[in-house]
């Protein structure tokens, strides 16, 4: 009974050892929660994005007519800075590798942090 039930038990961590692997071998291009649709960059300063892909993967980002392509590191790590730009208008922000990212809706202008006080407006 006991060499049944550690055969069983080996099986499951062959297994379940198996579907970890398999699920971390491959991951799409993803960014942080808080970079989304309908965002505010700020205004005037680098625009730096980054995320998480596959190793060694190229993804390359579109943002107002300017193309950079950038590779993922061994740790799957990534990073896009496009230029500085003025305050602006709605614009689509894509990010092309494994898949594709689109952000619509995104805007540059003045970024404003607050916190403490329940009055503040």
């Amino acid at each position: 009974m006991k060499i049944r039930s550690k055969l069983i038990f080996r099986r499951f961590l062959i297994a379940l050892c198996s579907i970890l692997f398999s699920i971390q071998v491959y991951a799409d291009i993803s960014l942080p929660n808080f970079f989304s649709d309908q965002m505010v960059l700020q205004q005037n300063q680098s625009i730096l994005l980054f995320g998480k892909a596959n190793p060694d993967e190229i993804i390359e980002g579109l943002f107002k007519n300017e193309t950079i392509q950038t590779f993922a590191s061994s740790d799957g790590t990534w990073a896009i800075t496009f230029k500085s730009a003025k305050s602006c208008g709605s614009y689509i922000l894509t990010l092309n590798g494994e898949n594709k990212i689109t952000l619509k809706g995104v805007y540059i202008g003045e970024v404003w942090f607050f916190s403490g006080q329940s009055n503040i407006t």
